[in-house]
């Protein structure tokens, strides 16, 4: 399922899983253990509760869902503060005399993108 990801990818997001309160008392009392050849959590011998493997599993799976659904495929992450400096750019770096050429209509045609990402980009989502 997640055979795109690197080995070093699982290990930074199971060490970022392990630090969720949930996840951090079952592998501290020992309930657990991680077993990378299946990417999942066993039990761990007769000190498990019956449901902890099964709970620590599902949201494991639930986490890595969530990371790899983070970016659709063809989009990538831009910080909003680039957005702002391209457009301060647009605004306030470029001398009106400079507008009248077709050197930057180009540019201009990426304006509206660039605002309409920044506005998103700031808008909580109700996903």
């Amino acid at each position: 399922m997640f055979a795109q990801e690197s080995v070093m990818e699982i290990q930074n997001e199971k060490e970022a899983f392990e630090r969720l309160p949930l996840a951090e008392l079952a592998i501290k009392s020992e309930f657990v253990f991680y077993n990378e050849e299946t990417n999942s959590y066993w039990p761990n011998g007769d000190f498990c509760p019956s449901d902890a493997p099964e709970t620590m599993n599902f949201a494991w799976e639930a986490w890595q869902a969530a990371t790899t659904q983070a970016v659709p495929k063809g989009f990538v992450l831009v910080p909003q503060e680039s957005l702002k400096v391209a457009l301060f750019w647009m605004h306030e770096d470029i001398d009106p005399w400079q507008m009248g050429g077709d050197s930057f209509a180009d540019l201009y045609e990426h304006k509206p993108i660039l605002e309409k990402a920044l506005v998103e980009s700031q808008e909580p989502t109700n996903d």
